[in-house]
């Protein structure tokens, strides 16, 4: 009877050893579709970083978009069945348009002239942009341009897949595997990704960032001669907190129940007394009075007990 236990517990261990090694295999394989997709954004980013320009890149970018805008904007043979003023206001959302470009003059041109005409505006812009700025000033900006832009948007595709891989085990139900429609979906997710990147580079490209290094201030390090301090006035600056005025001691110092130097009224014993003892300051007369009341205090005392 004790094999048939051991057997039977030997049993029961392999089945949930192999229920585990099943999930942990199938958790490995949601986590290569991640993985794969975080070399690719690996593979850019380390590209951007080690990049000397990235004008080309960002040009093409904008000549892709251009061209994709005037053929989505432009469908059909007739002018009736364009819509241009979506096309004028798409392209503006990207650069600034001369007056000399409007709508009046794209309908009586063919949508490939349009496309070209934005085509050398764009360069001309981007040449202008450079021109005024200055070349090293631009590459530095599309570098952190394309970086801010992808590390942002890689993010938030993370967390979108982070939330579709919780609730993919719910696709059972429906008689799908969960994985494929993972590796589905998140293929497709990963390829609007890549398209919301340049459409956002693209947004941007025409408003670079600057990054302006300020000079270092100098140090205001000043020789002043003590005599030149002393007769200089004293210029109160506006804004400045009223300075608290210091209570101006006489040469002789009062007795305990005289009135205090400070002028607040108060004997000297309820005022400055104790503060002047302790710097030192107080009188012989005023420690001698407070060292005999103490001894009256404990005559008194000593009668009493007798």
């Amino acid at each position: 009877e004790a094999g048939i236990v051991s057997k039977s517990i030997e049993n029961s261990q392999t089945k949930v050893e192999g229920h585990n090694f099943d999930i942990r295999k199938q958790l490995i394989k949601y986590d290569d579709v991640v993985n794969q997709q975080r070399e690719v954004m690996y593979a850019e980013r380390r590209r951007i970083l080690t990049s000397d320009s990235l004008k080309d890149s960002i040009q093409n970018m904008i000549d892709e978009h251009i061209s994709a805008l005037v053929r989505s904007f432009t469908i059909g043979d007739l002018t009736e069945d364009w819509d241009l003023p979506a096309l004028h206001s798409a392209v503006r959302t990207i650069m600034p348009l001369p007056p000399e470009i409007t709508i009046e003059r794209w309908e009586n041109i063919a949508p490939e002239e349009i496309e070209e005409q934005l085509l050398d505006l764009a360069e001309k812009n981007y040449e202008d942009m450079e021109a005024a700025i200055g070349p090293e000033q631009l590459r530095q900006s599309e570098k952190r341009l394309m970086l801010q832009v992808l590390d942002t948007l890689w993010v938030r595709h993370l967390t979108a897949l982070d939330s579709l891989r919780q609730g993919i085990g719910l696709r059972a139900i429906g008689q799908q595997d969960p994985l494929v429609a993972f590796q589905k979906e998140g293929y497709e997710m990963f390829g609007q990704l890549r398209d919301t990147i340049k459409d956002e580079v693209v947004h941007r490209a025409f408003r670079p960032t600057v990054m302006v290094q300020k000079a270092p201030q100098p140090k205001n390090v000043q020789a002043i001669h003590p005599s030149a301090t002393a007769a200089s006035p004293k210029v109160e600056t506006a804004g400045a907190a009223p300075q608290t005025p210091t209570p101006v001691r006489v040469q002789k110092t009062p007795g305990r129940n005289d009135l205090c130097y400070c002028g607040s009224g108060k004997k000297y014993k309820h005022c400055h007394m104790k503060t002047d003892l302790l710097m030192g300051n107080g009188s012989d007369e005023a420690a001698d009075g407070k060292s005999s009341s103490k001894n009256a205090k404990k005559k008194k005392g000593s009668r009493a007990r007798r």
